[in-house]
């Protein structure tokens, strides 16, 4: 069995509204669109959705999707707080668990499924950098969760020597990091999103998105985790 894990914690202050609850062009939530591409890709676990800043909203949301919505009281001290919320849900669920945050809503489900088909540890990589999802085992899933005085994620798996194999995949997406309407609506008037939704599929197309330059990765956990 494989779970997911859906950091959606975040103040999402950029956003200027609930990020787990913004619409894409389609009418979904970006909550909508994850969980729709994980059980796609073949996710058969609990879909556990890490809530943190905008608890009540976020919760409503991932049950009506039918996730299991995990409340991260130490949200304020940044992604890393909320993805061991998640993991420590992971682990008790049993299997595997692909971790990623909220906002990625394009992630095409091809790049999941190649993920999971992966042995664990293992992260989908593109253009040589490594993104998410990224896929645990129950031995990586308590070594992380053991790791003490790391500020990230990235060193928590270094301190807990976790070392993810990176799974080549051809889907820009990986990278998503969806922080301001602009970038949103960057993404969907992209050809590839375009040739995405007219063809019906969930998230980005495996051949990868057109992507917009972003103005660089966000460093405050508490916009993304």
């Amino acid at each position: 069995m494989t779970c997911a894990v859906i950091l959606a914690a975040g103040a999402s202050r950029r956003m200027g509204a609930v990020k787990p609850l913004a619409r894409m062009a389609d009418g979904r939530t970006f909550l909508a669109a994850l969980t729709g591409t994980l059980r796609s890709a073949g996710i058969d676990g609990p879909i556990v959705v890490v809530t943190g800043a905008h608890r009540s909203a976020v919760a409503r949301e991932a049950r009506r999707l039918g996730a299991s919505p995990v409340h991260c009281a130490r949200w304020r001290d940044g992604q890393l707080a909320s993805a061991r919320t998640g993991l420590r849900a992971a682990l008790a669920a049993g299997g595997d668990a692909a971790l990623l945050p909220c906002d990625m809503p394009h992630l095409a489900s091809a790049t999941v499924a190649r993920t999971l088909r992966a042995r664990p540890p293992a992260v989908a990589a593109h253009g040589g950098r490594t993104g998410h999802p990224l896929l645990l085992d129950p031995a990586s899933l308590r070594a992380v969760l053991a790791a003490r005085g790391a500020a990230t994620l990235r060193a928590a798996l270094r301190q807990a020597g976790v070392r993810p194999l990176p799974v080549p995949v051809r889907d820009r997406a990986v990278h998503e990091n969806v922080n301001t309407p602009g970038q949103l609506r960057a993404w969907e008037r992209s050809p590839g999103a375009r040739a995405s939704r007219a063809a019906g599929v969930t998230g980005a197309p495996p051949g990868g998105l057109t992507a917009p330059r972003r103005a660089g990765r966000s460093g405050r956990a508490s916009d993304r985790g």
